[in-house]
């Protein structure tokens, strides 16, 4: 009714990169009633997702779905198995382009808090850390490559990727088309409103350049969170119109 999410487990959602903590998932599951698969290009944090899975019993609520066979040469292939449909996808994505522009926006952050009266930064190994950057540090000292820091911890692949949250989720974007038949809704955090510009651009742009038989793109939708230079935006985009919409829902129980 409304603006209210529909609840239950007839909705099956996605988590493009769901990390080594599974956190959206188990939100997901346990706030909304959800269904999830959550798609995990690292070996690591596969493991620790599906333990962590495991642990809160719900194998039959999220399933933990390896991306590593296809590298970072795709987003849906062997995640999305054919005939197989979900009601919307969401993404995290890696920020960061490479390892040493996350090292310099987080010394630029530490920089800027020690202007702001915090002289006395403690060193990164004495900061107490999160349940999730604990988490992370266990399971990257099996591989050593943890990343930690006064403002965010994390394994490579959901810190940085090559070209950034721009690359990334160019690339959802782009498949998505391939995928217009089997997902309602798209959907990807972008941080930074410039960046954001681009993607919406590139939804338009491949709305004119579409190719026979392939859906129409109907729908993009923003939805804007914080202010200043905090501000992010998730991006949504749908390839039905509003009566398909309401179509799919009513086929699909919801």
């Amino acid at each position: 009714a409304g603006n209210m999410s529909p609840r239950g487990e007839k909705i099956v959602g996605l988590d493009i990169g769901t990390g080594a903590s599974c956190i959206y998932p188990l939100i997901a599951t346990s706030v909304y009633g959800w269904n999830m698969i959550a798609s995990e290009i690292n070996t690591a944090s596969i493991e620790s997702a599906r333990e962590i899975v495991k642990v809160n019993a719900l194998t039959e609520k999220i399933d933990v779905r390896s991306n590593s066979h296809s590298g970072e040469s795709s987003i849906f292939d062997g995640i999305l198995q054919p005939g197989e449909k979900i009601d919307f996808c969401i993404c995290n994505p890696p920020f960061y382009s490479s390892k040493e522009a996350f090292q310099a926006e987080n010394a630029r952050k530490v920089r800027g808090l020690a202007k702001g009266g915090l002289n006395k930064i403690r060193p990164i190994e004495e900061v107490t850390k999160t349940a999730k950057q604990q988490q992370h540090e266990q399971i990257m000292k099996k591989e050593n490559s943890r990343t930690t820091s006064n403002n965010f911890g994390g394994t490579d692949s959901e810190l940085w990727c090559q070209g950034g949250e721009v690359a990334f989720v160019s690339k959802i974007i782009s498949e998505s088309k391939q995928y217009a038949h089997q997902c309602l809704w798209f959907s990807s955090l972008v941080s930074r409103h410039a960046n954001s510009k681009k993607m919406e651009k590139l939804l338009l742009d491949m709305k004119k350049g579409r190719k026979e038989k392939q859906r129409v793109l109907r729908a993009i939708k923003r939805i804007r969170m914080g202010a200043g230079h905090k501000s992010s935006t998730i991006l949504l985009w749908s390839f039905w119109n509003k009566s398909e919409r309401m179509e799919w829902s009513r086929i699909r129980g919801w």
